[in-house]
């Protein structure tokens, strides 16, 4: 029954922001809706597989929009991805430093809590280094709110003042509507059949982004192979509000009360990763053929399934972006800990 009360919640936050026009405002009415229900009535506990549905509706959603020309495209990508890779490393070396020098955080709690990978990911590893789990775990969090409410209001303004013929979400919206009128509800089933599938499978695996990243890759294959696949852009609005949700409920009493005793860092990941996402969005809109929006959501040092559900309401090609955005988040997994472990030894910190 509680799930029930907190998923309504979620929906009319997203209805009422969107409805006042705030970018992303399906996600982001329904953060703020839950932050408010943590903190003036009771912290909200989901259930341990909420996250995966989350993912694995995200996973089917953008699985449902890549075609065989897209495919043909990926190879494109390599480049950009490794341009996002290697920048974001060498700023998130630059923010370390900060943290270290401007605050009393060891270099290790500093590392882990200015990383740019999954929160779940980057917290379980870092309990293993000794760090500090506590701050890493808020200012992780801070990472994921200030990223997913200010790049789409960065995105939106740059979109206004330099139009340059970029799909918006009316037309999206509309050339989806023409897509229904070809659908039926056995090919809604198909879709979600398949993508449970490919999800469950990802869950079982235990991998980063597993849920996501397997349905995604179930539906697509399907839908490239038969074109039989469909996806309601109302779901994609629900999958947009329980990602609100999931992150909104996270925010406990206690994490909002902690941002008073640690303001600096609070500034330097707020600050530091909105200029990651600028810099590497510039970045990667001079050096690739990616247009305004894709560059920037694919340069979002944000959570993997966030960016990518929202992305596509600014125009962006969305498959890219997913790709790009898996990239960094196996890259980080993979090579963050030797990274810390190196740095380590050099700093003689054993």
């Amino acid at each position: 029954m509680e799930i029930f009360i907190i998923v309504s919640l979620g929906i009319i936050g997203g209805y009422i922001a969107k409805k006042i026009r705030v970018p992303a405002g399906a996600m982001l009415g329904a953060i703020f809706i839950m932050i408010a229900y943590n903190y003036f009535f009771k912290e909200v506990k989901l259930p341990n597989n909420f996250r995966a549905l989350v993912q694995i509706l995200t996973g089917a959603y953008i699985g449902s929009r890549i075609r065989k020309e897209d495919v043909k495209g990926f190879r494109y990508i390599v480049k950009p991805a490794f341009t996002v890779l290697l920048a974001m490393g060498v700023l998130n070396f630059i923010m370390i430093i900060f943290m270290v020098k401007f605050t009393d955080m060891d270099f290790v709690t500093a590392a882990f809590a200015t990383s740019p990978g999954g929160l779940s990911d980057i917290t379980i590893i870092a309990y293993d280094f000794g760090a500090d789990v506590a701050k890493i775990t808020i200012l992780q969090l801070i990472r994921l709110l200030s990223v997913i409410i200010i790049i789409p209001t960065i995105v939106e303004v740059l979109l206004k003042k330099f139009d340059n013929g970029l799909i918006k979400e009316e037309k999206i919206r509309k050339d989806i509507k023409k897509e229904e009128k070809n659908s039926d509800i056995l090919k809604i089933i198909l879709t979600f059949i398949i993508a449970i599938i490919g999800g469950v499978l990802g869950y079982k695996l235990n991998i980063p982004a597993g849920p996501m990243t397997f349905s995604m890759a179930f539906t697509a294959i399907y839908n490239i192979t038969f074109k039989g696949v469909y996806f309601p852009i109302k779901i994609k609005d629900l999958a947009q509000v329980l990602a609100g949700v999931l992150i909104g409920t996270r925010v406990t009493v206690n994490d909002i009360f902690q941002l008073k005793t640690i303001g600096v860092p609070v500034f330097i990941v707020v600050i530091g990763f909105i200029l990651m996402n600028i810099i590497l969005g510039i970045l990667l809109y001079k050096t690739s053929n990616f247009n305004l929006a894709t560059s920037f959501f694919s340069a979002s040092p944000g959570g993997m399934s966030n960016i990518s559900i929202i992305a596509e309401d600014f125009g962006a090609d969305t498959p890219k972006v997913t790709l790009i955005q898996l990239t960094r988040l196996i890259g980080v997994v993979a090579f963050y800990p030797i990274i810390v472990m190196v740095g380590i030894k050099l700093l003689n910190l054993n």
